[in-house]
């Protein structure tokens, strides 16, 4: 995301999760979203109450970033191919890349930090009031687009987008390239820019 602070001249403030890079601890979802939510306060506290922020969540990350959207104020909130929940992606795997003959004896199951509390977008997109982009690869094999349809169907923000991006998969959506970056930079560019924090 660092084209935004060359394209914008917007600050960007990454954080590893538990347990990958240079953060220690176990990854568990509920545990790096607290950390997201300790990032975001950190970060308040530094820029002041006035100065807005935006959040961006992609894949599993869209989670804690919904999540923090709903306990924190900010300007925005951008999600990349925003999973539904574990059991549901888990399901479209065990149908698209386990084999029909190994069906009968091999089943997939969500690692026990997967699952439990409420750690995906549709169960918090719901309390969002920030202005919201949804972007999904209509070519994702890993999370399919119905998913991200599904999260903005949820959501009850009266600003809200979703853009299929037409022949990207799950990984190559283009965030720096045209016509994603434009959409991107000008959605945040429109929500940031002079906005005033939605509580």
């Amino acid at each position: 995301l660092c084209w935004l602070r060359d394209r914008l001249g917007v600050s960007v403030l990454a954080c590893d999760y538990r347990g990958f890079g240079a953060s220690g601890g176990e990854p568990r979802l509920r545990a790096c979203g607290d950390d997201q939510v300790a990032a975001y306060d950190w970060l308040r506290r530094r820029l002041g109450a006035d100065r807005p922020i935006a959040v961006y969540g992609r894949s599993i990350g869209a989670g804690m970033a919904s999540r923090l959207a709903a306990e924190r104020p900010v300007a925005a909130l951008v999600l990349e191919a925003p999973p539904r929940n574990a059991a549901e992606v888990i399901a479209h795997w065990s149908r698209t890349v386990v084999p029909w003959y190994a069906r009968w004896f091999l089943r997939l199951e969500p690692e026990p930090g997967l699952v439990g509390d409420p750690v995906y977008p549709v169960d918090t997109i719901g309390r969002v009031r920030a202005p919201l982009l949804v972007l999904h690869g209509d070519r994702d094999a890993v999370i399919p687009s119905s998913h991200g349809q599904r999260v903005y169907e949820l959501a009850t923000m009266a600003d809200k987008t979703l853009v299929i991006v037409r022949g990207a998969g799950h990984d190559d959506i283009g965030l720096a390239r045209e016509p994603v970056a434009g959409m991107v930079g000008g959605f945040i560019a429109r929500t940031m820019m002079g906005s005033k924090v939605v509580e």
